[in-house]
C-alpha cells in the first residue's frame, strides 16, 4: 500500500468529526421526535371549545336553561365557597405561578440548545406544539367554567327591560335625573384635603358590603341569586393601572379582582361590576349596568353614591357625543363635589396613560369581539341604553 504523503489532504467522516467533538465536550444532541398524538386530545379541546361557543350563539335560550341557569351557577357558587375565605386573590397568585412556570419552560429550553443537547429548530417545534396544548386546553375549561355565558340571553330580555330606540330627549331626561341624585348622595359624602370624596370605612370593609345590593337586585332578576365571593383587592394593582385595568373577573378561581388603586368614588363601583361577572353576566354593558343597579340598591350611601355618579358619568358622555347643547344644559346642574370626583377619574386615568395601556385596550377589544360583542372595547357605552330603559320604566310607574 502506498504511503500518503503528509502534504496529501486527510480524507475524514466530518459527521463523526462533529459527533464527536461533541461528545469531548460532555454533551451529545440528541433531538426527541414530538410525539403529536399524545397532545392531539388536548389541541383537539380547541376547536371543540369554538364549536360550543358558535353553537350556543345559535340557541341563547338553551344556554340561558341550561348552563347560565343551571350548571353555571354550581360551578361559579362552589369556586366561591372554596376560595373566599382566602383573604387574597387566588387568581393573582396563579397567573403568577403560570408566568413562573412558562419562564422557567423557556429557560430550561434554552439551556438544552446552548448545551448543545437539542437543536434550535427540535426545541422550537416542541415548544409550539406544547404552548397549542396547553392554550387549548385553558380554553377549554374558560369556555366550561365561565365562557359560555357570553351566549345567553341579553339582560334585558330575561329582567324585561325596554331598551329601543331612544330620543335624545329621554337621553337628555335620564341624564339629568343621574346627575341629581349623585348630587344629593354626595353631599353625605366625606371629603380628603383636595375636596374629593373618600370613603367612610377601609377599602376591606366596603367588599364586605358590597354584596348586599345584589341580595335587593335578585328580588327583582331572580337568575341574579346565589352566594359567591366577596371581592379581593389585588397586591399588584399598580400594574393593572398602567394596562388600563380596573378590575378582572378571574373565571378559575370565581374571584372579582379590583384595582386597588383607582379613586375612592369608583371603588365600590368598580366591585359590583366585576361580581355581575362572577354571577354569569358576561357582557360589559350589562355588567356596568348591574354593577350601577347593586349600588344604588345597597343602603351604604358611599356604595349608592358610586354607582349613581358611575351611571350619570356613562350617561353625559353619551349626551355630549349625541348632543353638545343638551350636555351643558345637564353638565350645568352637576354639583362641585361630583365635578371635583370626575376630575380625580381623569387625573387617575391619565397618571397610568401609557403606550402599554393603549395595547392592553386594544387585546381587550379584540377578545371582546371574539366573543360575540361586535362593538368591542365600545360596547360599555351600551349600558345607557338599559338606563333609559330603567328611567322609562321609573317613569311609567309614576303615572
Amino acid at each position: 500500500m502506498p504511503e500518503q504523503s503528509p502534504f496529501s489532504p486527510v480524507q475524514t467522516d466530518t459527521a463523526h468529526v462533529k459527533a464527536a467533538d461533541v461528545e469531548r465536550r460532555g454533551h451529545r444532541i440528541e433531538d426527541s421526535r414530538i410525539r403529536w398524538k399524545r397532545r392531539l386530545p388536548w389541541i383537539a379541546l380547541l376547536p371543540a371549545g369554538v364549536l360550543l361557543m358558535v353553537v350556543g350563539g345559535w340557541f341563547p335560550r338553551a344556554v340561558e336553561v341550561v348552563y347560565s341557569n343551571g350548571i353555571f351557577p354550581v360551578i361559579g357558587q362552589s369556586l366561591g365557597l372554596i376560595t373566599g375565605w382566602v383573604p387574597f386573590s387566588l387568581g393573582e397568585m396563579l397567573v403568577l405561578a403560570a408566568c413562573g412556570w412558562i419562564f422557567w419552560r423557556i429557560g430550561r429550553a434554552i439551556a438544552k440548545v446552548v448545551n448543545h443537547s437539542r437543536s434550535v429548530r427540535n426545541t422550537l417545534k416542541h415548544m409550539a406544539v406544547n404552548a397549542v396544548a396547553v392554550a387549548s386546553t385553558v380554553y377549554f375549561a374558560f369556555v366550561i367554567v365561565w365562557g359560555l355565558n357570553y351566549q345567553r340571553q341579553s339582560l334585558a330580555e330575561f329582567a324585561g327591560y325596554d331598551t329601543s330606540p331612544a330620543t335624545v330627549k329621554e337621553l337628555e331626561d335620564t341624564a339629568n335625573a343621574l346627575i341629581l341624585r349623585a348630587n344629593k348622595l354626595r353631599s353625605k359624602a366625606l371629603e380628603n384635603d383636595s375636596g374629593v370624596m373618600t370613603l367612610r370605612v377601609e377599602q376591606s370593609e366596603l367588599f364586605e358590603r358590597v354584596a348586599e345590593g345584589y341580595v335587593e337586585v335578585a328580588k327583582a332578576i331572580e337568575q341574579l341569586e346565589g352566594r359567591y365571593g366577596k371581592p379581593k383587592g389585588v397586591l399588584f394593582s399598580p400594574l393593572m393601572s398602567y394596562l388600563g385595568i380596573s378590575g378582572i373577573y378571574f373565571p378559575f378561581t370565581g374571584e372579582a379582582n379590583i384595582n386597588t388603586t383607582q379613586p375612592d368614588c369608583m371603588l365600590a363601583f368598580t366591585a359590583c361590576h366585576e361580581m355581575a361577572h362572577q354571577r354569569g353576566i358576561g357582557r360589559e354593558d350589562e355588567a356596568n349596568f348591574l354593577g350601577y343597579l347593586a349600588c344604588v340598591k345597597n343602603k351604604d350611601s358611599d356604595i349608592a353614591y358610586s354607582g349613581m355618579m358611575m351611571a350619570a358619568r356613562y350617561a353625559l358622555i353619551a349626551l355630549a357625543e349625541t348632543d353638545m347643547a343638551a350636555f351643558k344644559r345637564v353638565r350645568a346642574n352637576v354639583s362641585e363635589g361630583v365635578l371635583r370626583d370626575f376630575a380625580a377619574i381623569r387625573a387617575w386615568q391619565e397618571r397610568y396613560e401609557t403606550k402599554i395601556a393603549e395595547v392592553s385596550s386594544a387585546v381587550n377589544n379584540v377578545y371582546l369581539q371574539a366573543q360575540g360583542e361586535s362593538d368591542g372595547v365600545k360596547s360599555y357605552g351600551r349600558m345607557v341604553d338599559l338606563l333609559i330603559a330603567e328611567h322609562r320604566s321609573d317613569m311609567a310607574s309614576r303615572k
